[in-house]
């Protein structure tokens, strides 16, 4: 009888938690289609500014001062999935996305800038 309740009560947590993924984020989200706007030698800290918000990180060089944006997803497994990769029923799943803008400024103008997006 014990048996059979916990094997019960087994089943209901797993449909609670069946539902949940894993996953993460990193940085802050931005629209890297906006870098299209860009002109180098022509747009101001200000615009960049105005287009994504503050940089992850900004630097300084001898070619100037660099701010980078940057925005990582990851999406796991949910329980069921993780189980079934234990018992070897199915390989793991994960999901990845990534994209990036780093830019160089020359005074406060833009010199340089670069985007990547990727998905895996």
């Amino acid at each position: 009888m014990k048996t059979v309740f916990m094997s019960v009560i087994f089943i209901l947590c797993a449909f609670l938690v069946g539902g949940c993924a894993t996953g993460a984020t990193s940085g802050k989200k931005f629209d890297v289609s906006k870098a299209a706007e860009i002109k180098k030698g022509v747009t101001t800290k200000t615009d960049i500014l105005a287009m994504f918000g503050e940089p992850n990180t900004k630097s300084q060089s001898p070619y100037g001062e660099s701010w980078s944006y940057s925005y990582t997803e990851t999406k796991g497994l949910d329980i069921f999935g993780t189980l079934k990769y234990a018992y070897g029923i199915e390989k793991a799943k994960m999901d990845m996305s990534s994209q990036s803008l780093s830019i160089t400024f020359k005074g406060d103008i833009v010199g340089n800038y670069s985007t990547n997006e990727s998905k895996m």
